[in-house]
């Protein structure tokens, strides 16, 4: 097996047992976000972006389609996770500011709304648009790289 993780978060040998499941659960908590991956032998971190959403949201769909292109563009290896968001009490536990709301590694890609508390199941604007505009993105994911 070429994927597993050992008890100090390194690639097992190819075709050795993966380590026990504690060990690996323990590991990917420590990377808050972040996947280890083995690929020819070598470790690379994976970044993971979340788009939270609630149904009937008119801007997830070209929200993906965005963060898709942009990926591709930075050549990034990237997991991109829709997240549905289902009431009020989603909306609190998954820090959702609106919808829809990306964070990059666990980490909104908006810089001034780290902080903010104000969770809300409703629509999210960023700078009049509902579509998060593309140099927020690949600043968030140049940011999450470093």
């Amino acid at each position: 097996r070429s994927n597993c993780l050992s008890a100090h978060g390194e690639a097992c040998l190819q075709g050795s047992l993966p380590a026990p499941r504690e060990w690996r659960h323990q590991r990917r908590r420590q990377l808050r976000g972040k996947a280890l991956l083995l690929q020819h032998g070598e470790k690379r971190l994976m970044t993971a972006i979340r788009v939270l959403y609630f149904d009937g949201c008119p801007n997830h769909e070209p929200t993906l389609s965005l963060i898709g292109q942009v990926v591709a563009d930075l050549g990034l290896d990237a997991q991109v996770e829709p997240v549905r968001v289902r009431d009020a009490e989603d909306a609190a536990r998954l820090r959702f500011l609106g919808s829809p709301s990306v964070h990059v590694n666990g980490v909104d890609i908006e810089p001034e709304a780290r902080t903010r508390a104000d969770y809300a199941f409703g629509c999210r604007v960023y700078g009049g648009s509902g579509v998060p505009p593309r140099n927020l993105i690949e600043a968030a994911l140049k940011e999450a790289m470093r």
